[in-house]
């Protein structure tokens, strides 16, 4: 299956939030995912807001900002 994905699910991949565990699940049947150019830029972003609001340490950022690279190159 194909999907396009928004930037707001895809973040679930990284971070656990509401929803995290369903987003697994229809990651498990998707062979090909889209995603908006804007995409990578709004990831980023979204890490980076959270970790100015210390929701999320630096060092757990720096490692999911290593996946997300994995995952896009």
């Amino acid at each position: 299956m194909r999907a396009f994905i928004d930037t707001s699910s895809l973040i679930k991949k990284y971070i656990v939030e509401e929803g995290s565990d369903e987003f697994d699940e229809l990651l498990e049947k998707t062979s090909e995912i889209i995603v908006s150019p804007s995409c990578l830029l709004e990831l980023y972003s979204a890490i980076e807001r959270r970790v100015r609001e210390k929701t999320l340490p630096l060092s757990q950022a720096t490692w999911i900002r290593a996946e997300i690279k994995k995952d896009f190159y």
